[in-house]
This record gives structure tokens, sequence and C-alpha cells, in this order.
């Protein structure tokens, strides 16, 4: 577990777990998400949402926040709370990672640094964001970085990707949006992986 700002953020590599744990570990939540679970086609996914709901549960207990899962709460866009707590929950591959913190907002994202053809997704950035990409002597992790603080903003704000995601600039380590001001932090939790977490100041 990590610490930036009060806000914590939670681990776990998913393919240092044996399969033969994955039943152990479905004993560990209620019957209802034990269900929700299952529904899951890909046995990876399943897997990702079960350790999810594990991190969510030593969240909730490590801030002694006096509920539980069963007290989740989803806006009209989806984003899920629980009362008192703000959390996001995120993976890649081999990676599940989850940020928590006491009413403050904040969101998480994270990427398999994997080749991907930038002009692909050009739409989706500012035009500064764009230039300084360009510019990049690694447009791979650049690529990366801009996508998953915009994910993390996003999931911190609570709209997912209804906005326009070419009107968010993620390009400094700080911004406005929302009337708020936000701060960016790229954590280094494995190699070959981009993780970018996103808080209210």
């Amino acid at each position: 577990m990590l610490s930036c700002r009060g806000v914590r953020v939670y681990y776990v590599l998913t393919d240092a777990l044996a399969w033969q744990d994955y039943a152990h570990l479905t004993a560990r939540i209620d019957p209802k998400a034990q269900q929700k679970i299952a529904a899951f086609k890909s046995e990876q996914d399943k897997l990702n949402c079960l350790l999810g709901r594990i991190l969510l549960s030593q969240a909730i207990n490590d801030l002694k926040l006096g509920s539980n899962i069963a007290d989740l709460h989803h806006s009209p866009l989806g984003k899920a709370s629980l009362p008192g707590m703000e959390f996001s929950i995120s993976h890649s591959s081999g990676l599940v990672v989850l940020s928590a913190a006491l009413d403050r907002p904040n969101g998480i994202d994270c990427e398999e640094l994997k080749p991907v053809e930038p002009g692909d997704f050009r739409d989706y950035f500012s035009r500064k964001e764009w230039d300084d990409l360009e510019a990049s002597s690694d447009p791979l992790t650049g690529f990366n970085r801009i996508w998953t603080r915009k994910e993390a903003l996003l999931k911190a704000i609570g709209t997912g990707l209804q906005n326009q995601l070419n009107r968010i600039d993620v390009s400094a380590s700080r911004m406005k949006n929302h009337n708020c001001n936000w701060s960016f932090k790229e954590l280094e939790l494995r190699p070959g992986y981009l993780v970018s977490l996103c808080y209210k100041d």
C-alpha cells in the first residue's frame, strides 16, 4: 500500500497468484459479488473483478469506515462510492490497482505499455497534448501518460468517457476542471506499466 496526499493506493500483481487460489479468494466475498464475478466469460476478468473487491474491502477496513461493500452507491453516470469514502479501481493485464480516500475525490488508471498507434487517438487529445506527444523522445510512454491521466481525472469527477476528451488538457501535473483544482501523480508499481493517480487538491 502507498499513500499520496491522503489518498491510499493498493495494488496486486495478478500473475503472482496461482489460479488454484481463485476459489479461496472467492470465498472471502459475499454471495452477490460472487454471482457478479461468475458472470464474466474471461477468467482474467473474473480474477480482476475479484481482486478489486478484495482491495476495496481492505481499504474499507484500513480507513475504519464503519460500512461495507453492501453500502455501495452508484451515481446516474455509474460512479461508485461509499458513505464517507471515494475510491477508484483499474486493471490492465497483470496489475489491479485501487485508490481510496476519506471524502476526497480521486481516480486511478493503469495501462500496460504495449505498442499503439497514437494517430488513431488524435481526436481525443488537445492541441497542447498532441504537440507534446509529437515532440516526445518516448511517444509510447507519452501517449500512455496522457491517456491514463484523462481516465483518472474522469473517474475522479465521475463523468467517465461522457466528456469530449480533446477539451480536457492534462499535459501539466496540475489543472482546473469543474471549478476544482486537480493534481496528477505517476506511480511506479510495476515495470512496463504506467499508473496515474488524480486527486482533488
